[in-house]
């Protein structure tokens, strides 16, 4: 059979646009299937267009899809199934979301397809049915069938090594990405590694892997291993260095490694002679809570020496930031930006943190309601497509694209350029130029955020009237101190006065059915039970009993505070003034009770 493997290109350039390289899936499936007798094709349309003609050769099309490419994807498994051709999909997204991937394909491939794809393909010839092979959804008679998960490969270096020459016009001179382990125990909240590859690691051994360099060494300039963790085994790691320098492989690489790493400053003097030019390392934050809700498992004092200890060992350090966790505010970020100039890091990137379909942080941002678009081209990291919990989200977009700008500075380029160096001069210019290009291209994108606030704070101040809020009133049985002292802070920076109603808050609502109102506007705990009829703007209920708009607050710690930030974005006078006032109610505890009566 002819079998087209197709990666399809990101929806927009991104800072590696020059850098193109293949995902190592597809490849890996095309070599294993061509060993088995079939014809098979490789287009990565970063490296050249997929055109109708390679549709039309094809008798299958499997497609890989992250979930910045879903649109994309999608476009061309229609495209190929209405020229009757067989398609199925695999990568992150279609394992996270079979039933979305099969509106487009015939089949979707969970998790590792190394084993499932052949056997897929080997069905297919014989014309019988999926149902036996692990791993596959499809639909059978209108009935969507999702068979049982694959176990994961444990034999690594059973699989062929991926032969490049199968990419269309892909010559691999400059990079070629190599992949010697799988998994990951670590579990950070917004990675979907571990739901797609396993929580632990899987190795090929060293010995495999000097194989594959000295094939490697004759066709590249640059390998770079893709693994999650590349010295997560510190043993092979120093095999493989090792290894390289006995064999005088004529080898530049680079990896992705863990701050951990640097604590054995000899494994690292050793990977820099080994020919180790550049470590891919996930700092994600300066903030110590932001580190522990990700569960990274280093400080900041921890980052802050991993970057001295490659840097002196002459490793350039690529550091990655996530931004807009429920702990990050505005003033995060700057810190971000500091950090990283006065550490040396020669390179970052400064991501927004992004809820993927398959991570813990999506399926709770999906509970929360806090999903902003579906539109899956716009989850690639440079996008806010939550609500966050300090931030605006045209706020978060704004500062992340400043921190970029603020980094990669003209003046930094200057600096390197007048210290001869000249690679970091030319990747600060290229950054700088292209975080000035997305401000641009993007504008639309930052007014619809600017439109989501200007709707969410309407749809407040819809219930709240016309008239100016000036009393605030609150139960003060039945609610946590907590959470009041919270309230009368934020109260106290709009300059509200607070009624305090000594009373439970089935006793204040009932109070409101006879006039006067105690207050303009009253605030008791969102339960079913007190507001039955009420509706949500975000995480705040809102309904009104008689001429008095009442708002629930949720229990929940964090909807809580989220809550509190809407509230007094609905109350102020604009959007700024509530969240400069929320921020400092947050930031500044006071034992004050606020203008109470």
């Amino acid at each position: 059979m002819r079998i087209l493997f197709v990666e399809p290109c990101p929806p927009r350039p991104h800072v590696f646009s020059r850098i193109r390289l293949p995902r190592l899936g597809p490849v890996l499936l095309a070599t294993i299937l061509r060993d088995r007798g079939h014809e098979t094709r490789v287009v990565v349309e970063e490296v050249r267009p997929l055109r109708d003609e390679d549709l039309e050769w094809a008798d299958v099309v499997g497609i890989s899809s992250l979930t910045t490419t879903a649109a994309r994807a999608y476009h061309w498994a229609d495209r190929a199934r209405s020229r009757g051709k067989f398609v199925f999909m695999g990568g992150p997204h279609p394992t996270f979301l079979p039933d979305e991937a099969l509106d487009h394909a015939d089949a979707v491939v969970r998790g590792e397809g190394d084993v499932t794809v052949p056997e897929l393909v080997a069905a297919l010839e014989e014309g019988r049915g999926f149902g036996e092979i692990a791993g596959v959804s499809f639909r059978a008679d209108g009935v969507t069938v999702h068979t049982p998960d694959r176990p994961l490969i444990e034999d690594l270096d059973g699989l062929p090594t991926p032969d490049f020459s199968l990419v269309e016009n892909w010559s691999g001179r400059r990079v070629t990405p190599v992949s010697t382990s799988r998994g990951c125990p670590f579990r950070c909240r917004f990675c979907s590694v571990i739901p797609m590859f396993g929580a632990r690691y899987r190795f090929q051994s060293a010995r495999r892997v000097l194989e594959d360099l000295e094939a490697y060494s004759r066709t590249t300039d640059h390998v770079f291993f893709c693994d999650d963790n590349f010295a997560a085994n510190r043993r092979r790691t120093r095999e493989i260095c090792e290894g390289i320098l006995e064999r005088g492989f004529p080898l530049e690489w680079s990896a992705q490694v863990r701050v951990d790493l640097a604590r054995d400053r000899d494994l690292v003097r050793l990977m820099a002679r080994a020919g180790c030019w550049c470590v891919f390392v996930g700092l994600e934050s300066v903030n110590p809570r932001t580190l522990e809700a990700y569960d990274k498992r280093q400080t900041v004092d921890d980052i802050r020496k991993a970057v001295a200890t490659f840097r002196q060992a002459g490793i350039w350090v690529h550091g990655m930031f996530v931004l807009g966790a429920d702990t990050d505010d505005p003033d995060t970020v700057r810190q971000t930006v500091r950090f990283a100039r006065e550490a040396g890091i020669e390179t970052v990137q400064f991501l927004a943190l992004t809820p993927t379909p398959g991570t813990g942080l999506y399926d709770d941002m999906v509970a929360q309601g806090r999903i902003l678009t579906r539109r899956w081209d716009l989850y690639d990291g440079h996008h806010v497509v939550f609500e966050p919990a300090q931030f605006t989200a045209p706020e978060l977009q704004r500062e992340i694209t400043r921190a970029t700008v603020r980094f990669y500075s003209l003046r930094r380029v200057t600096q390197a350029a007048l210290r001869a160096r000249w690679l970091e001069a030319a990747v600060a210019l290229h950054a700088w130029h292209h975080a000035r290009q997305f401000r641009r291209r993007e504008r639309p994108f930052a007014r619809d955020l600017r439109l989501h606030l200007v709707h969410h704070r309407a749809g407040l101040r819809e219930i709240l009237g016309s008239r100016r809020v000036r009393r605030l009133a609150l139960p003060t049985l039945g609610v946590p101190p907590e959470q009041l002292r919270l309230l009368r802070r934020i109260a106290e920076g709009l300059r509200l006065q607070i009624v305090e109603m000594a009373e439970s808050p089935e006793a204040l609502l009932r109070r409101l059915a006879t006039p006067p109102a105690p207050a303009d506007v009253v605030v008791v705990p969102a339960r079913p039970d007190l507001l039955p009829a009420g509706s949500r703007t975000g995480d705040l209920w809102t309904t009104r009993i008689g001429h008095v708009p009442v708002l629930g607050l949720p229990s929940d710690p964090a909807a809580f505070r989220r809550a509190c930030r809407n509230l007094a974005l609905g109350l102020a006078r604009s959007a700024r003034r509530g969240l400069r006032a929320y921020r400092r109610a947050v930031a500044a505890p006071r034992t004050g009770r606020g203008r109470g009566v």
